[in-house]
């Protein structure tokens, strides 16, 4: 089972107040256990190797993935979803934070790569290989000089640095200590390198919603990286969304209290303007509002998991999800499709553009 649908149930068996608990107490610890086992898993630590990389010098013990072969170098999106399991020490978070951190350029100038995309002030890796080389793009685990591309985007995913943001909310809270926003890295404070990460992914006028055109694109959420989205984009908005809040938070801690409530302000602004710019007559949610447009089950939920929507938007997306599942067009072999089976873009593809054939 793959990490994120284990820590995905994990999640699901905590117990909703004033509510019975969701699963039976043998089936929560089945789950837990499992939990645990699938983190050991995927953890790499100094000095060891696994899928034919490393050893692993980074001097950092790296979470992949998952375990076995399979994808072995440190992704940041991944490892990022799985902290909200708690099962992973703040001795071993606070190095990977740094190690991120420190991946991250702050020059003025973009960096151009080989292929033409290039890597933009703020940008976080989409992973880091065991050798501890920052590999911005998609597409290849180490090839560090031929990374990117126009299949790739002509900027790195736009997910990454919001989910940087959502690392150092999950590290920070855990430590209780604030002082550590103020600790430089590579020349640069922590809460320095927040801000330029929350401020990489370009917006649309308004600065509420995330935009790219097809020729300065980025990938909109890691998920869909063989998918081509442009216009306004559903889940890097969201995840733009939940950082701007988790780093209002952040701020508030470290007693920047005017920009938090700037930056809580504006979060509060998004939920109406989400609902307007995605919400389909069903409530499902749009991925985007260009290139494949197509309703997005994951974003919609996402979306009412992070409570970017206002009251009656919640609602009718919810009732969509649920009319979808009853009727069973966003499930396929036990795996919870992107689009629901009655929506497809096409007989071929679920999406409009996509590398990746249908299912």
């Amino acid at each position: 089972m793959p990490l994120l649908a284990v820590l995905w149930f994990a999640a699901c068996a905590v117990p909703l107040p004033s509510r019975p608990p969701l699963l039976a107490a043998p089936d929560r610890a089945f789950l837990e256990d499992l939990t645990v086992a699938v983190v050991e898993a995927s953890r790499v630590r100094p000095g060891e190797s696994a899928g034919g990389q490393g050893p692993n010098s980074t001097g950092c013990t790296l979470l992949r993935p998952g375990g076995r072969d399979d994808y072995p170098a440190f992704w940041i999106r991944d490892y990022a979803m799985s902290l909200d399991c708690g099962v992973i020490p703040l001795a071993e978070q606070l190095p990977l934070l740094r190690l991120a951190a420190a991946c991250q350029p702050l020059g003025d100038t973009a960096r151009v790569l080989a292929s033409g995309s290039r890597v933009p002030r703020g940008a976080i890796p989409d992973h880091i290989t065991f050798r501890g080389v920052p590999i911005y793009f998609p597409g290849t685990v180490a090839d560090e000089a031929g990374q990117g591309g126009a299949v790739w985007g002509a900027i790195p995913p736009l997910d990454d640095a919001f989910w940087f943001v959502h690392m150092a909310h999950v590290a920070v809270t855990a430590s209780g200590d604030p002082a550590l926003l103020h600790e430089t890295i590579e020349g640069a404070t922590l809460l320095a390198r927040l801000r330029a990460a929350l401020a990489m992914p370009p917006r649309r006028p308004d600065g509420l919603v995330v935009h790219v055109e097809h020729d300065d694109r980025g990938v909109n959420f890691g998920f869909d990286d063989s998918i081509v989205h442009t216009g306004d984009l559903l889940f890097a908005t969201l995840l733009l969304y939940r950082a701007t809040r988790e780093l209002a938070e952040l701020l508030a801690l470290a007693g920047e209290a005017d920009e938090a409530a700037r930056l809580g302000a504006n979060a509060d602004s998004m939920r109406p303007v989400i609902a307007a710019t995605f919400a389909l007559p069903d409530g499902m949610l749009r991925a985007s509002t260009a290139t494949s447009a197509e309703p997005d089950v994951w974003g919609t939920a996402f979306a009412v998991f992070v409570g970017a929507l206002e009251p009656a938007a919640e609602r009718a997306a919810g009732a969509a999800l649920t009319r979808a599942y009853a009727a069973g067009t966003i499930a396929w072999r036990g795996a919870i499709r992107h689009v629901p089976t009655d929506r497809d873009a096409r007989p071929d593809s679920a999406w409009e553009s996509a590398l990746t054939p249908k299912n």
